[in-house]
């Protein structure tokens, strides 16, 4: 018999239950099946046996379920139907349903599914009908159905003053898992709850990860997420509300990015995860193919999406929505975790996907004009980002981010530099400030005189300081020569000229200048060229801005 390694401090009782739970998997692969025998299904799911997902797998190993899938699919198949059924009985029977048991049977399809999907031949098999009392129904179908019933369980999955016998008389909206959009109540949760929710949305997670082992011309390969938005699902408003409003909701600590729920015991947090892939892929605008022949044309996450309209909605969905965000300072709360999540993945190849997700979110955002604005607050050190510490705006910490990214990033990120580039362009807040300390010369633009007695007295200031430059040469005895230019041969550039020197158009030559006549510059020339200055934008910047950086100054 295979040696089983058992867990310091269990009882001999659970070490008897576990080691009776690997002979009953070694069986199923080398023996035929016990259809019948009900005392040996039973022991695959018994709260005895297993005591957390860690033991599913550790005593169910990837070899033994291919092994049982090419050897033994009779047994897989009635393994997998025992499970569903008994999931059915505890979704028909909430007042007496075992906790332990209907985790442990959810555990277990999680473990089986992937293997499952590997195999062509074994993905149509959860579409395959089995009897209900409504008629025959797809075996995922039913198992959606459980699942969905199941989150909203009282005593399982949500409080509840008073047992419950018909799941499906329970009207669900009133029990959104938390406070939110389309919710204002603050409900009873504990962290049981909390994790029995996490076991349930990750064998969703399973469900839905037929489309990575099917090939992308299977127009089949998105029926899972297709029946769960569907409204076929009852459930489809207050699950789209839940999980929206539990990602949304999650605060720890207040700090903006989320603690190792592994150092402290924080049963919300993997829930909050799990919840946030489920949204994803449901939210997913391609989960419907055209060609679609599984019946559900609509997916109703997208469209109650799309039904948001309130602005304290927008509030509290504060990530979700970017040009909602671009009016306030907290864009800034999106910008800190993207730059501490692509400063600790630079130099983990495994990571480098997240590292493009995150310079393309900053990249679409650095191209509204608020968010280079934004970009001007004063950085006050709240993550602990891997960069030396600094006094600056977000603006520099954005630069210092990507200059690390740059030089001591992976080289598969080469293909990332224009982009990074790019969004220091968008952002430059450099060019306001230099723009605001020498905007002297822009005000003396907007005021530029064109009567002719100013230009007469510029054009004198002009010849003045020319003659003496030459007057400094010819003392010099330094002065550089100039280069002498070979007889026949043309200069690859021309002089700029001088403005007493430069062709235009007067009322009295009608435009041709006299050979040998220096052109002189009018009043109606000054104006005609004053008036295409594009300094709308930069004076209407002035105007606001300065007032606000002279304030700073005399407060500090």
């Amino acid at each position: 018999m295979t040696s089983v390694l058992i867990a310091p401090g269990l009882t001999m009782g659970a070490q008897g239950s576990k080691v009776n739970f690997r002979q009953a998997v070694i069986d199923l692969t080398s023996k035929p099946g016990k259809q019948d025998d009900e005392s040996f299904w039973e022991q695959l799911w018994s709260p005895d046996s297993v005591h957390s997902v860690n033991d599913v797998f550790a005593m169910i190993p990837a070899d033994d379920v291919r092994k049982l899938r090419e050897d033994s699919p009779k047994n897989l198949a009635t393994l997998c139907y025992k499970t569903l059924e008994k999931l059915q009985y505890a979704r028909d029977n909430p007042s007496t349903l075992c906790e332990r048991k209907v985790i442990n049977c959810i555990r277990l399809l999680t473990r089986l599914m992937p293997y499952m999907f590997e195999d062509a031949e074994w993905r149509g098999y959860f579409w395959s009908s089995v009897p209900t009392g409504d008629g025959q129904l797809p075996m995922a179908s039913v198992l959606l159905g459980i699942l969905s019933d199941l989150l909203f369980c009282p005593g399982f999955t949500v409080s509840s003053k008073e047992k419950v016998d018909d799941l499906a008389a329970l009207e669900t909206c009133e029990l959104i898992w938390e406070a939110g959009v389309g919710f204002a109540s603050k409900p009873v949760s504990s962290a049981q709850f909390d994790q029995n929710r996490t076991e349930i949305l990750k064998l969703l997670l399973t469900c839905f990860s037929e489309v990575i082992y099917a090939p992308i011309t299977d127009e089949s390969r998105l029926r899972w997420v297709a029946r769960f938005t569907s409204t076929e699902n009852r459930h489809v408003l207050p699950l789209f509300t839940s999980l929206l409003n539990v990602v949304c909701a999650y605060n720890p600590v207040g700090m903006g990015l989320p603690y190792n729920y592994l150092l402290f015991n924080d049963s919300r947090e993997p829930l909050v995860e799990a919840a946030l892939q489920v949204l994803i892929v449901c939210l997913d605008k391609d989960s419907q193919p055209q060609a679609d022949d599984t019946g559900y044309s609509d997916n109703y996450f997208i469209n109650y999406l799309g039904r948001i309209h309130r602005e304290e909605d927008f509030d509290f969905m504060l990530k979700k929505f970017m040009f909602y965000v671009l009016k306030t300072s907290d864009v800034l709360e999106i910008l800190v975790p993207i730059l501490y999540h692509i400063t600790e993945s630079r130099n983990d190849p495994t990571r480098v996907g997240l590292i493009h997700m995150g310079v393309f979110l900053v990249l679409l955002l650095s191209g509204e004009r608020n968010f280079g604005v934004r970009l001007n607050k004063p950085y006050i050190a709240k993550a602990a980002i891997d960069i030396q510490s600094f006094t600056g705006t977000h603006a520099d910490l954005l630069i210092i981010v990507f200059h690390k990214l740059i030089t001591t990033g992976n080289h598969r990120l080469q293909s990332l530099f224009d982009c990074l580039l790019t969004i220091i362009v968008n952002g430059n807040s450099n060019l306001i400030y230099t723009i605001i300390r020498k905007r002297q010369v822009f005000y003396q633009l907007a005021n530029l005189p064109t009567d002719s007695a100013s230009i007469s007295k510029s054009l004198s200031g002009r010849k003045g300081k020319a003659r003496e430059e030459m007057v400094d040469q010819l003392k010099s005895p330094t002065a550089p020569v100039a280069p002498e230019i070979p007889t026949g041969s043309t200069a690859g550039l021309a002089a700029t000229p001088q403005v007493t020197s430069m062709p235009g158009s007067s009322g009295e030559t009608d435009g041709k200048a006299t050979p040998g006549e220096d052109w002189a510059p009018t009043p109606e020339w000054a104006e005609q060229w004053k008036s295409k200055l594009p300094l709308q934008t930069i004076m209407r910047l002035l105007q606001v801005l300065v007032p606000q950086v002279e304030k700073i100054c005399i407060d500090k």
